[in-house]
């Protein structure tokens, strides 16, 4: 294998055991500029720049990243990533990830472990939880554990953003740190501003966006699965 990908053994080796721990496994490249942007951010950023013509380059990535994931906020060579949750009434945390980065046991330990079990429970048989296909959230750790609990959860195709409440939600929290004025201007500073506007996001504002989920499916159907008005 090490010869038919030529690299190192070493390499292989250190994937392999990633994909045995995690059930998942990729490796960084460290030479280059990767490439960030795809088809459809493309798409995103046009129609935005159209929409919004004062926005700063910054605000307008700061946008993208709230409607694609916006679970990361990246400052110079780093990043801050971040998970929350929503339902009627309310939100959990904001959680900031200290590593910046997320693998399928964080996300069992750190999240479905410390703030979805404990959801779950107060709910009842009611709770249904609603995640996205990042790959973090498919492996068979996570499936195994949510199976441990009893957590029943949402089955959504592969790309349906549209189709998931909070990602607006996330836009929203994009806005609020875009128009912050000064911005924040390191990493550490970043995390407690997403934290602070995470906590002021409005209760009417969530329940509004969950409310719509049936004229978000209404409007998914009519589109064919296309992007949605």
């Amino acid at each position: 294998m090490a010869r038919w990908l030529n690299v190192s053994p070493s390499v292989v080796y250190r994937l392999w055991q990633q994909f045995l721990t995690t059930d998942s496994a990729f490796r960084r490249f460290s030479q280059g500029r990767p490439t960030a942007m795809t088809s459809a951010d493309d798409r995103y950023l046009s129609l935005n720049a159209r929409t919004n013509k004062t926005a700063t380059p910054t605000q307008l990535d700061l946008y993208l990243g709230a409607a694609t994931k916006s679970e990361r906020d990246a400052y110079g060579a780093g990043g801050v990533c971040v998970w929350g949750g929503i339902c009627l009434g309310g939100c959990t945390d904001l959680h900031v990830f200290p590593r910046g980065t997320v693998n399928a046991q964080t996300y069992r330990d750190d999240i479905l472990d410390a703030y979805v079990r404990r959801y779950a429970g107060a709910i009842g048989d009611d709770f249904l939880l609603q995640d996205d296909n990042a790959r973090p959230h498919r492996p068979r750790i996570v499936d195994d554990y949510l199976q441990q609990e009893t957590i029943q959860r949402m089955e959504s195709p592969a790309r349906s953003p549209d189709l998931n409440p909070i990602e607006h939600v996330w836009d929203n929290l994009g806005r609020r740190i875009a128009a912050l004025n000064p911005p924040p201007q390191t990493l550490a500073t970043l995390a407690t501003a997403l934290q602070e506007q995470w906590l002021s996001l409005p209760t009417e504002l969530i329940d509004r966006i969950i409310d719509s989920i049936t004229h978000r499916c209404m409007c998914c159907i009519a589109s064919r699965g296309d992007h949605t008005p």
